[in-house]
């Protein structure tokens, strides 16, 4: 009898450090969807994973560079995000922020999300913040409109934020690209045009 409830107790605890060992992570796929005859050519997204901002992060991802060739869902492995939830640091009782942003050179589109990251003992979520207009958080690599996403702790969630870029053609809408575009031709759009066009 004792020793049936002692390897009950073990398994319990195999089952709750199991779970533990996946707080507040997961796999972050940063992703560009393309409606068709949105590009004709290849380019390439620089994403960076992590920014100056982010706090109480254990985990930040890693930047890199995709092709994008084909229209619909194009995705990169950021690889590990984790929520720093520690006691020692603070961060237990702190929010857990994490950037990603991507540009487009030649096209001169960019965007970002500053997410928040929460955790407990069973589960864990994001939350996307100062997001570009017409990006979501989903948990496959299809198109949704989430802009939150939880997951159990007991199973390692990927996750994929994906971005349209698209929505940042409207140069009033994206003052940043306007910038950028005047001081590289010299024109002013803003002058010349109320709702110009990439």
């Amino acid at each position: 009898m004792k020793l049936a409830v002692i390897n009950t107790a073990i398994t319990g605890l195999a089952l709750i450090g199991s779970a533990m060992a996946a707080k507040g992570k997961a796999t972050v796929k940063a992703c560009i969807f393309l409606q068709t005859g949105d590009s004709s050519k290849p380019f390439d997204v620089k994403w960076t994973a992590g920014t100056n901002q982010d706090t109480c992060m254990k985990q930040r991802g890693s930047s890199g560079t995709m092709r994008v060739s084909k229209h619909g869902m194009n995705c990169y492995s950021i690889g590990d995000v984790e929520v720093d939830d520690s006691w020692g640091n603070g961060c237990v009782r702190k929010e857990s922020r994490w950037g990603l942003s991507y540009t487009i050179d030649d096209k001169l589109y960019s965007g970002s999300t500053r997410s928040k990251w929460t955790t407990g003992p069973w589960n864990s979520d994001i939350r996307l913040n100062d997001e570009s207009p017409g990006t979501n958080v989903c948990g496959s690599d299809t198109t949704c409109s989430d802009k939150f996403l939880k997951w159990s702790n007991s199973n390692h969630q990927t996750i994929y934020i994906v971005f349209r870029p698209e929505h940042g053609k409207t140069l009033d809408n994206a003052p940043e690209i306007t910038r950028i575009v005047e001081h590289t031709v010299g024109y002013s759009f803003r002058t010349q045009n109320s709702n110009p066009r990439l």
